[in-house]
């Protein structure tokens, strides 16, 4: 018993230093929070009086005709009792703030005054041009200006985003960005695909190339990108697959699908594109990427990964084609027909390899039975 109440004794801190202790830990956390308030207000001041006249203008006539209250942070509330009528988005839930810039882009939609290409205004212009010079190429942390919450439900945001440079927006800018897009447009959107596209995967390219690395906010980005998969994969994964000879940067990128979740309606049809594609380097390390999350593929996705594999040349394949074509008969076995495995097997004869060849032979000659006792093994 003494030893045990020695033990603890032992592990108590003294109340001398713990007090001290807490208190440093306030101390930062207070340098922290009052640093974070001064960047802000920063950004604020740094667009000053030219900061989206047209903006405050509709959010005050939302405020009066609508009964709308507007905080301090952008956004405006409403009676949970009222209906929502919005297209392509679903009823926000009891308590959930909505956002500003969609209640504007709604007026600026009514009233019939969306910024087509030659009538921005040059105080837009210039707002916009002053916002990527002063902020997105300095930003680091903290909330986007005000008119970002309007940006994205602008008829011409594609425009306007030209205008604040994204060629020098910093890494943490880029994610920011990313993030607000995606929240704000549907999985559909044909300019979200062209900004994951033209911006986003153009400076992961960029930043992977000049570092050797992908910085943490790019990567940031593209798990962002990852909650609208129909845009990721026809604005970044597709597109990625054309690069080709460049290994390093489709196996960095790559990494997203394989370390988070994807619906599996998603990847297949990201399959069966990529079996479209000519075979190349880059075009079977993707496709190994989707194998590896093991799905269970319909028939027609089967189909095409059968004639994919089976329309390789003559050719000797390189080692990721060889581990994707074991990969994908491991997984898929139970559910291809005779006439498939023959077509496989065949395939294998073709392209032999000394260690992984016998092993997909030896799978494809298993019986039902015996695939249910074993385990599969990974390479």
């Amino acid at each position: 018993m003494g030893s045990k109440r020695q033990r603890k004794t032992r592990r108590q801190e003294p109340l001398e230093r713990s007090i001290q202790r807490d208190t440093h830990v306030m101390e930062d956390e207070q340098k922290r929070r009052k640093k974070q308030e001064r960047r802000e207000q920063q950004v604020e001041e740094t667009l000053g009086e030219r900061d989206m006249l047209n903006i405050k203008r509709l959010a005050k006539e939302l405020n009066d005709e609508e009964g709308v209250d507007i905080d301090d942070e952008g956004y405006a509330s409403k009676d949970e009792s009222e209906d929502y009528d919005f297209d392509d988005t679903e009823a926000p839930e009891p308590g959930k703030k909505l956002d500003l810039g969609a209640l504007v882009g709604a007026k600026l939609e009514e009233a019939d005054v969306a910024m087509d290409i030659g009538t921005v205004s040059e105080t837009v212009r210039e707002l916009y041009i002053d916002l990527g010079r002063n902020v997105l190429a300095k930003y680091r942390s903290g909330k986007l200006p005000q008119a970002f919450h309007v940006l994205p439900q602008a008829k011409q945001w594609a425009e306007l985003l030209t205008y604040t440079n994204p060629d020098g927006w910093s890494a943490q800018a880029t994610c920011a960005v990313t993030s607000k897009l995606v929240s704000n447009l549907s999985d559909s959107h044909e300019g979200l695909r062209a900004f994951l596209r033209e911006i986003l995967l153009a400076k992961c390219i960029s930043d992977i190339n000049e570092n050797k690395k992908l910085n943490h906010h790019y990567y940031q980005a593209l798990r962002k990108a990852l909650y609208k998969p129909k845009s990721f994969f026809r604005g970044v994964y597709l597109p990625l697959a054309m690069e080709e000879g460049n290994k390093k940067v489709a196996l960095i990128i790559g990494s997203v699908v394989s370390n988070f979740s994807i619906p599996a309606k998603y990847s297949e049809a990201a399959m069966l594109a990529l079996c479209n594609m000519n075979p190349n380097t880059t075009t079977v390390l993707l496709l190994r990427m989707l194998l590896q999350k093991r799905y269970a593929l319909s028939p027609r996705t089967i189909a095409a990964l059968v004639q994919y594999f089976g329309a390789a040349g003559d050719d000797r394949q390189p080692l990721v084609w060889q581990k994707s074509l074991l990969l994908f008969v491991q997984t898929s076995v139970g559910r291809m027909t005779e006439e498939q495995k023959r077509a496989v097997i065949s395939t294998a004869d073709r392209h032999k390899h000394g260690a992984i060849t016998p092993l997909v032979k030896s799978t494809l000659s298993k019986t039902g039975a015996e695939m249910a006792e074993g385990e599969v093994d990974d390479l």
